[in-house]
């Protein structure tokens, strides 16, 4: 819930229950309630598809009936999404078997029509929320326990296979000394000192990712921070073709760990050069937003299927050719450290939007 209330997504295709929602909601608000509701409509299942994917909300109100469609459907979709906002499941006939299949689905909570009331629907929306949070809450500690188990076998390994291959560099480029450089010997050799130098980078990835995350903030201007970070990836956009763009609009200084959120900045906007066809513009946005600050970096390249983006914050789970699957999960554990947000939001056209948001009084 935003500090300005909570935000409700109706998808119903019927207007006077559309209203009769809107009249609740009203008067939930007007009854000495501490949260203010604001309700946004979407009248057709393609409408309430896209806005509850686009995120923003804090829960949904969904029907059964939506056209030559039904909420069921659009309810397996958003699951099979990863949509992570509660929904209840409004029902005109009270049918127990379709009611109970929408719990079976994911919904958080279901309801007649014929029985809303504003006692109700305020209930209903409030424990949703209240127990979605929770399942959140679990999710992520289970998910934190995960990673420190991973970490510390990573952290393992990693050691295991540093020391093999600091011998294998060396001794390659010894070796490579007493070659002359157009001999077809020195041409193989250079292709196991290039391998070998991108096993070390999974290596340090690894070794970076096990580490305990302890941040060092201090007062830092944003702007500063993202015309360093981008000095920093501006040759690589060069030898790609890709031309970077930022937008930065003045900012007070915030509470960071800079050089942990200079990492976090440079692996984003690496990804969107790499992802992204020669003559295209990767840019990064920085604004103030109510008591956060946001980093957008918005690339040009294939997206991300729906289906993929739960997966692409794990470690080791990758879409490039050479890639470690190592960049987006330190992201978001810089990020979080940080009591951050990391999201993923669709561009218009092309191409993804990773959305940095950061508390500005941590």
């Amino acid at each position: 819930m935003g500090e300005n209330g909570v935000r409700v997504l109706l998808i119903e295709d019927d207007e006077d229950d559309h209203f009769l929602v809107k009249t609740l909601l009203a008067e939930v608000s007007s009854n000495g309630s501490p949260k203010k509701y604001h309700l946004e409509w979407a009248p057709s299942y393609e409408q309430g598809m896209t806005l509850l994917s686009a995120g923003g909300y804090d829960v949904c109100l969904l029907d059964y009936r939506l056209g030559s469609r039904d909420g069921l459907e659009l309810l397996r979709e958003a699951v099979g999404r990863g949509c992570d906002i509660p929904i209840i499941f409004l029902t005109g006939q009270g049918s127990d078997e379709i009611d109970l299949e929408a719990l079976r689905t994911g919904a958080a909570d279901y309801m007649s029509k014929d029985q809303l009331s504003r006692q109700s629907l305020e209930r209903s929306i409030r424990y949703s929320m209240a127990n979605k949070q929770r399942e959140l809450a679990e999710r992520a500690l289970r998910h934190s326990e995960s990673l420190a188990a991973m970490g510390r076998a990573l952290s393992t390994v990693a050691h295991d296979i540093k020391t093999p291959l600091i011998a294998i560099g060396g001794l390659t480029q010894m070796v490579c000394r007493h070659l002359e450089s157009d001999s077809e010997d020195r041409k193989k050799l250079d292709i196991v000192l290039k391998e070998t130098a991108r096993l070390e980078k999974m290596v340090q990835d690894m070794l970076e990712f096990s580490k305990p995350l302890e941040v060092e903030k201090s007062l830092e201007n944003p702007c500063r921070l993202v015309k360093e970070t981008l000095s920093v990836v501006q040759k690589a956009a060069e030898d790609n073709g890709i031309l970077l763009e930022a937008n930065l609009r003045e900012c007070s200084g915030v509470a960071l760990d800079t050089a942990r959120m200079k990492q976090a900045l440079i692996n984003l906007l690496m990804n969107g050069v790499q992802a992204s066809p020669a003559g295209t513009t990767v840019r990064i946005n920085l604004h103030r937003q109510g008591r956060e600050v946001i980093f957008d970096v918005t690339d040009c390249g294939c997206g991300i299927p729906f289906e993929k983006r739960a997966e692409i914050f794990s470690p080791f789970f990758t879409t490039k050719k050479n890639g470690t699957g190592l960049g987006l999960p330190i992201v978001k554990k810089i990020v979080d450290a940080h009591n951050g947000r990391l999201e993923i939001r669709d561009n218009p056209d092309r191409g993804v939007t990773f959305r940095v948001a950061l508390p500005v009084f941590p």
